[in-house]
């Protein structure tokens, strides 16, 4: 596969989460919103102060702040478990509608977010390493790693924890035989290692193909 610009991955990333411009509750009861991103439990109401809602879907009256707190609290008294977020708006349970704009720029935020995850979780303990199970590193760091993994982790992060902090029972965190597989340099176990259940097939097949990427690019990493 021929390696991506950073533009490129975020349009792909963009592409796999389905774009809601309302607020909704996603099947954990995270409240979601955009490019699938999630608000944690306590920082629920900043989401009033990071994009502009609307009262109408020609998006030409705006919300008070007051106005999405209190839609916020309507949503969490209708939670209705796993549905499709279109159940929110088709039941009218919520009739706010998120600015584009401001929506692109949180999901601007949270990919940032999402890439500094990932690296974190790459480099942890990495310090010192030069073997793993008795083989030697060849990707000790995150930045060493080929352009076209480091976006498949920034987009297994993304997808996982919609640019949040990470839960330590989820997120890449459990992922570490990919983890052990890239550092060797074992791309066709990492690829494998890679699918998750939680994600679409078509998304998972590019995750193992950005992965198998230094095996069929001569590209030098720097």
């Amino acid at each position: 596969m021929a390696q991506l610009t950073e533009d490129a991955a975020k349009r792909m990333t963009m592409g796999y989460e389905n774009y809601i411009d309302h607020l909704y509750l996603d099947g954990e009861g995270h409240l979601t919103v955009g490019y699938g991103t999630k608000f944690e439990r306590g920082e629920e109401d900043s989401v009033a102060y990071t994009v502009r809602f609307f009262k109408d879907e020609d998006k030409k009256s705006i919300a008070s702040i007051e106005d999405v707190v209190h839609e916020i609290s309507h949503l969490r008294n209708k939670y209705a478990g796993n549905v499709q977020a279109s159940y929110y708006s088709r039941n009218k349970i919520v009739k706010l509608r998120a600015e584009d704009y401001t929506l692109q720029r949180l999901f601007q935020d949270r990919y940032a977010n999402a890439k500094r995850l990932a690296a974190e979780w790459y480099n942890e303990r990495a310090d010192g390493e030069q073997v793993v199970g008795g083989a030697k590193i060849v990707n000790p760091d995150f930045n060493s790693l080929h352009p076209n993994i480091r976006y498949a982790l920034t987009d297994m992060a993304y997808q996982m924890n919609g640019g949040r902090k990470v839960n330590p029972r989820k997120g890449l965190i459990k992922f570490k035989s990919l983890k052990k597989a890239l550092k060797i340099g074992d791309y066709e176990t990492a690829a494998r290692e890679s699918i998750r259940p939680q994600a679409q097939g078509d998304r998972n097949l590019m995750t193992h193909e950005l992965i198998l990427s230094p095996k069929h690019d001569s590209v030098k990493i720097r």
